[in-house]
């Protein structure tokens, strides 16, 4: 039991599914008190309603569209059966831009930080001082290569037990968070990601702005 008038951060348990931890890992984050989600309809909510072709061909830095090709499919119908499965291995590789964007979980754009035992999980291939904004609001999700679960602040104000899902810029972990991740994803690692993109695509490459919303 949380002692009166303390706080404390809490790793919280989503449900016991290897495959779609990540999803409900967010879904969590993504719940109020009086609110609860289900992940078919969660799923069904980001792809009816924030996902289109034209955020799609962005995401990844393009990317994406390109890893979901196939000769007889198109990628986006592909990235959407990707979504809707319920028995494959779903992650944070192809939902982390996305689910970054403007207007998709929430309207500014949200920072999301993965995080395992040991370090501050970086993204590839983004700069991370695009990727994560000081004007985002945030969320942090814990992982150990098999769950995810988001990290929630709990407290004990007078008896009354508050769940902190969601930080918002001005708060210290957001703060703490955002020079981390500048620290160690772009400070130790300066890599230039368009000319890599240039050199692996090459009369595929196009240049993609970051700031495209749902």
């Amino acid at each position: 039991k949380l002692p009166l008038n303390t706080r404390c951060h809490l790793r919280y348990g989503v449900k016991d599914d290897t495959k779609q931890s990540f999803i409900y890992a967010i879904l969590s984050l993504m719940e109020t008190d009086d609110t609860q989600l289900n992940i078919l309809t969660f799923k069904k909510y980001l792809l009816e309603t924030k996902l289109n072709r034209k955020l799609f061909n962005s995401l990844n830095n393009g990317e994406l569209s390109l890893t979901f090709k196939t000769n007889d499919t198109d990628s986006y119908d592909n990235y959407v059966k990707y979504m809707m499965s319920d028995t494959t291995k779903i992650t944070e590789e192809y939902l982390w831009d996305f689910l970054s964007r403007p207007n998709v979980l929430h309207e500014q754009g949200m920072n999301i930080y993965i995080l395992n035992s040991r370090a501050l999980l970086c993204t590839v291939g983004f700069y991370i001082r695009d990727f994560y904004s000081s004007s985002k609001m945030s969320v942090f999700i814990y992982t150990d290569g098999r769950y995810y679960e988001p990290i929630y602040l709990v407290s004990n104000e007078k008896g009354k037990i508050k769940v902190k899902r969601n930080f918002f810029p001005e708060d210290g972990e957001s703060i703490k968070f955002l020079n981390m991740s500048i620290n160690n994803c772009v400070s130790k690692h300066i890599i230039s990601w368009d000319k890599i993109r240039a050199n692996t695509l090459k009369s595929n490459y196009f240049e993609i702005k970051p700031d495209i919303k749902a």
